[in-house]
């Protein structure tokens, strides 16, 4: 299954990975700060703190990228696979050797399709407190 942003990565051992499971490809979802920040004050997780928020997206995509082969790790940036879910899927699928299937677009849109939902607005203090904190990974993403 899929580890959310903020995971315990303690229990996540890609060096399992990478020796037992050597045919393995990591799709890694990632998510900007912001967004994942906004996310999480919307769930109500880890208390909303900026400081905790940040550093969990810096230490998680952090630990990703330095321990998944890159030969067998596709990076998707989960804002494209919501602008245009045809084609960032096509490229998941085309990357593991799957075939594209209709069903699969169905769940991501039922999944990440858009949702009235309550609007979060970050004051200018927490945006730049989380852009302080994760400016040196997120250059690897393209944010």
């Amino acid at each position: 299954g899929a580890l959310p942003c903020g995971a315990n990565i303690a229990h996540f051992d890609t060096k399992f990975l990478n020796e037992y499971l050597e045919n393995t490809r990591f799709i890694h979802l990632v998510r900007s700060p912001s967004e994942c920040y906004k996310s999480f004050q919307k769930r109500s997780e880890l208390d909303g703190d900026p400081y905790r928020i940040g550093s969990s997206w810096l230490r998680f995509n952090q630990h990703l990228r330095e321990t998944l082969p890159e030969d067998r790790t596709l990076i998707v940036k989960y804002e494209d696979l919501k602008r245009n879910p045809e084609s960032e899927l096509a490229k998941i699928c085309e990357f593991c050797h799957l075939e594209l299937e209709v069903a699969m677009m169905d769940e991501i849109q039922r999944y990440h399709g858009i949702k009235e939902d309550r609007k979060v607005y970050l004051c200018s203090s927490n945006y730049d407190i989380i852009d302080k904190l994760t400016a040196t990974e997120k250059p690897h993403y393209g944010y």
